[in-house]
């Protein structure tokens, strides 16, 4: 669901910032994220990076029980993964 994809899609972009943090990593960690989001069958609405951190939303079709407790046709979620504080 939307909070599965959201949690690997930002860990994902961490990832990326983690093993090479130049100017064009946020790009690449933002790809990154939208690419696992959509093999969790979810699409990214905004993915931003702050130094190491990526922040990412996605929505996803609702479906099984999550569609009776919201009847929207998606469901959206938020997570955030970088180093530890």
């Amino acid at each position: 669901g939307a909070p599965t994809a959201a949690d690997l899609a930002a860990l994902a972009g961490a990832q990326v910032l983690a093993a090479d943090f130049s100017a064009g990593s946020p790009a690449r960690a933002c790809a990154t994220a939208r690419a696992i989001a959509v093999a969790n069958q979810a699409t990214v609405v905004s993915c931003s990076t702050t130094g190491a951190v990526v922040d990412v939303v996605v929505a996803a079709p609702a479906s099984g029980l999550s569609r009776l407790a919201a009847p929207a046709s998606s469901v959206s979620a938020h997570a955030r993964a970088g180093p530890a504080p």
